[in-house]
């Protein structure tokens, strides 16, 4: 049997960590019992007993190996540099968070077999800014639990707030503050908020976050907002979309092509 190690931020939660697990999710389910996959932390690994050449998935590619963003960042890219000296394949997944990608990301994504990128405009992005090695689309999907047209709110905490929403006639505006509060916009989504409110008392904000707090959620506590930290699984988040009147996403930054799943 094959094996496939996938690196992907285990314990560090942000989005590179649910798609990575949704990823996992159709490969076991593609590859059934032809390969193995062993899902290993990206921020953690250590490849001194894995043997020679091995298959590797890095989800993302950038971030664990910058120094700035990890104290270890030096020491991890003596780790991936051991991975190619025994002899790894690797396919790297990342994006694109403007139009020019550093030279540091470059040299990166050369190291690698092939990178895997959410659009054309990523592709587009590293291909001009110097990545020569083979660079495949693969749109972030939506998962099978977003597919079902049932609308029933069976969740307990959410079942709360939508009869708080009938009670009183609230529009729930979901907005999302998991991390990278600036790069997302928090700022400006307060600001217009804080209009929208003025004119229209109901309109509510569902602030979606983790349990570690952004440093911008204060913008939002200033408003009208009602903050839901809790983790929830696939099918309860598709009932918070249900839920939810407007879906807002802002980003200063990103790829410019990633597609939004608006219920």
């Amino acid at each position: 049997m094959n094996t496939i190690y996938y690196l992907y931020p285990i314990h560090n939660k942000v989005s590179f960590q649910f798609i990575s697990r949704q990823h996992i999710r159709y490969l076991k389910a593609k590859l059934q019992n032809n390969v193995k996959i062993i899902e290993v932390d990206v921020d953690t690994f250590d490849p001194t007993a894995w043997g020679f050449n091995r298959k590797l998935i890095i989800h993302p590619l950038f971030y664990p190996f910058f120094e700035g963003v990890r104290k270890e960042a030096n020491v991890k890219i003596g780790k991936l540099n051991q991975c190619l000296n025994k002899g790894f394949k690797i396919i790297a997944f990342d994006t694109a968070d403007s139009d020019r990608i550093s030279e540091k990301a470059v040299d990166l994504a050369n190291k690698v077999e092939a990178v895997v990128v959410p659009s054309n405009f990523a592709r587009e992005v590293y291909e001009k800014s110097g990545v020569y090695k083979p660079i495949h689309v693969v749109p972030h999907g939506i998962p099978d639990e977003f597919m079902v047209n049932d609308k029933t709110i069976t969740h307990p905490d959410l079942a709360k707030l939508k009869e708080l929403k009938e009670k009183n006639n609230f529009i729930f505006i979901l907005f999302h503050i998991f991390h990278s509060g600036y790069r997302k916009g928090v700022d400006l989504f307060a600001k217009a908020m804080s209009i929208v409110q003025k004119e229209n008392p109901n309109a509510i904000i569902l602030a979606k976050r983790f349990e570690g707090l952004d440093p911008y959620l204060p913008l939002l506590r200033q408003l009208r907002c009602i903050e839901i930290g809790s983790y929830l699984e696939l099918d309860a988040y598709k009932q918070l979309y249900d839920l939810s009147d407007i879906q807002f996403w802002l980003l200063v930054v990103g790829d410019l092509k990633r597609m939004r799943l608006k219920v």
